[in-house]
């Protein structure tokens, strides 16, 4: 059975660095893994309410009449998630926020469900900023809390869309980072 990877785009770039990053993750695991792709900005999210309609009878879907239930679907299905994330004021962007949000409608579900996690973050500040640890600690609470693996958080240091396409030591330790957590 193939390992199925969930690539999550949480850049509203259409042709940014996260995008870049993520082109390079699917074409090393398009031979080995079952891919599938989502880009946050094409969807339609509404923010957590936390109505808990979605834990009313073990429902674990949510009541709101826009993507979510798709995304957490796609979530459930896949045993590794690679999120890739702009750097928004010390934080991730408010399309992944939305998306991490809506996990409460599945938590129970998750919670029992082996996962591993990898994260990418891209930000204009130096890699010595803080931002780039607050994100990290965020995912490592989040995965502790579901009890799934964190597999690895990618830093980089970027500002305009694809500038990381002209920065080889960039690419490379990437490739590097993936090819020691999924060979």
């Amino acid at each position: 059975m193939t390992i199925k990877v969930l690539l999550i785009n949480g850049s509203p770039r259409k042709e940014g660095n996260n995008s870049f990053l993520l082109s390079i993750a699917k074409e090393k695991l398009s031979n080995n893994y079952e891919l599938d792709e989502v880009i946050l900005q094409k969807m339609q999210q509404s923010a957590c309410t936390h109505c808990d309609a979605c834990h009313v009878d073990n429902r674990n879907n949510c009541v709101h009449t826009d993507d979510t239930n798709l995304l957490m679907n796609k979530v459930t299905n896949a045993e590794i998630l690679i999120i890739a994330t702009p750097v928004y004021w010390w934080a991730v962007s408010a399309q992944l926020k939305l998306f991490i949000d809506k996990f409460y409608s599945k938590v129970d579900l998750f919670q029992k469900t082996e996962k591993k996690l990898a994260l990418i973050t891209v930000g204009g500040a130096e890699l010595d900023d803080p931002q780039y640890r607050i994100i990290d600690q965020q995912f490592e609470c989040i995965c502790k809390y579901l009890n799934w693996e964190y597999l690895f958080n990618f830093n980089a240091t970027a500002y305009e869309a694809q500038e990381i396409a002209q920065k080889d030591n960039v690419i490379n330790s990437f490739i590097a980072c993936l090819d020691e957590s999924f060979i």
